[in-house]
């Protein structure tokens, strides 16, 4: 059985890393994750077994003790599977960390897999990893620009229902701007970043009132209908929000560490 535990972020790594999560295959055999466009990206380490990940048509394998970076999925042919028994842990970055972490363009790194180090350990334990992330903390940060990570909070603060085009005009930039500056820092153009985080304000809906109608998370999610909400469930989940299958424990398997 594969299942998510979730764990605190200590109070030093709060800058990059939104919320820190245990994958644990307790089995021998294998365990397939359908992975779905989040708009964060992840540190992870192979604490124990193996893992392999493929997303456009580019494949990655990882085995015991690989410490990786995965970039933002544009894609929907994403796939994640992990070799047990196994634990994985995954830090959810900022959506503008990585920038600040990697000092790279993280538009150039979407659907990709990197390995950043290899740490092997007898008894892999979550002190452990975030040690690891600790050492991964650049000297010298250079911050992203405060208009993108303003865009970032604006839009999740709004579930994602906010204009990109009134978001550009508050910030005092153009659309081209913003777009540009946004995948750079990003990985995702705003417009899709903000998809991505009304899909998850739904998904945390339902789970949380399961009791809810469709209609009634249309409206609290700001989607324009039912329709334009199911069509972008079947886009982005391929399946319908009625046939959804949320597990015991609020995670949904078609999204890899969101709740």
């Amino acid at each position: 059985m594969l299942k998510y535990i979730e764990n605190s972020v200590p109070k030093n790594q709060k800058k990059f890393f939104r919320r820190i999560l245990c994958a644990e295959l307790t089995q021998t055999g294998t365990a397939t994750v359908p992975a779905r466009p989040t708009g964060y990206s992840y540190i992870g380490w192979i604490a124990q077994g193996s893992a392999t990940a493929t997303a456009n048509g580019q494949g990655f394998n990882a085995e015991q003790g690989t410490v990786h970076y995965s970039g933002q999925l544009t894609t929907f042919d994403a796939e994640y599977i992990l070799r047990g028994p196994a634990i994985h842990y995954l830090a959810e970055l900022h959506a503008y960390a990585a920038y600040d972490l990697l000092n790279r363009d993280i538009g150039a790194l979407s659907n990709q897999v990197l390995t950043l180090d290899t740490q092997l350990q007898d008894k892999p334990h979550i002190d452990q990893f975030t040690d690891i992330l600790q050492k991964l903390h650049p000297n010298n940060v250079s911050d992203p620009s405060s208009e993108i990570v303003l865009a970032v909070q604006k839009i999740e603060a709004a579930n994602g229902a906010i204009s990109i085009a009134g978001l550009a005009n508050e910030l005092g930039i153009s659309d081209r701007q913003l777009r540009r500056r946004f995948t750079r820092v990003v990985g995702l153009p705003p417009k899709s970043f903000a998809v991505c985080q009304r899909i998850i304000g739904a998904l945390k809906l339902m789970a949380m009132n399961p009791e809810l109608s469709i209609s009634d998370v249309v409206y609290q999610v700001g989607f324009a209908d039912q329709s334009h909400l199911t069509n972008t469930f079947q886009q982005y989940l391929r399946t319908t929000p009625a046939k959804l299958e949320l597990d015991s424990n609020g995670v949904l398997r078609s999204i890899v560490a969101q709740s």
